[in-house]
């Protein structure tokens, strides 16, 4: 299990078993017993804070990762692996995550130095390699 996997969840009723995206990073997944996650669903409704997937990505129909709803949830409560989100879709989680926790409101409020630092944070992706900027 790792960041940019998706996972069926069992959730609590009267919801049902959903698909979700590991959000958690790397280094804390084998650390703890719980992940950070975000629900995927068929209703798609065009918000930023959305990540569009599909067949490419293990799933039956086109749905949309919502980062409106990030929770933390046990891990014992994964029940099937469904598919990998790549390198390219994980920035744009990266970017709904960013609209979702409202950040561009925080970073016009920040002085010039905290901006600077904040350009240089990097939202680390699925591949070890692979780094993208916030923009």
């Amino acid at each position: 299990m790792t960041r940019g996997e998706i996972w069926r969840y069992e959730f609590s009723r009267p919801d049902k078993r959903r698909p979700v995206l590991i959000l958690s990073r790397p280094e804390v997944i084998d650390l703890l017993h719980t992940v950070m996650v975000a629900p995927i669903t068929s209703t798609i409704r065009g918000l930023p804070s959305e990540v569009i997937v599909g067949v490419e990505e293990g799933l039956k129909q086109k749905s949309a990762i919502n980062l409106d709803h990030v929770q933390t949830i046990e891990k014992s409560r994964l029940k099937q692996f469904v598919g990998t989100v790549g390198a390219v879709k994980m920035k744009a989680v990266c970017q709904a995550l960013a609209v979702a926790a409202h950040s561009e409101e925080w970073r016009e409020q920040i002085d010039g130095h905290a901006q600077t630092s904040l350009s240089k944070m990097r939202c680390r992706l699925n591949a070890p390699t692979a780094e993208a900027e916030l923009p």
